[in-house]
């Protein structure tokens, strides 16, 4: 199947099925947000652990 027919299968997919384009863009964006903010907690996660590790060093050495 080539692109183009692809394209109008799933225009007609989605025409039959009355899904609205609407509550199908605003399901990308919700994916797209809750992605980032679990990329955003882990590097938060990350950042506390690194600053904990220096901060733990530099008590070490300042002993």
């Amino acid at each position: 199947m080539n692109k183009r027919a692809t394209e109008n299968y799933i225009l007609k997919f989605l025409t039959v099925s009355s899904v609205s384009s609407d509550s199908i863009v605003k399901g990308i964006i919700d994916d797209i947000i809750n992605t980032a903010v679990k990329t955003a907690e882990v590097d938060e996660q990350k950042t506390k652990y690194l600053q904990h590790f220096i901060n733990k060093h530099d008590t070490i050495v300042s002993n």
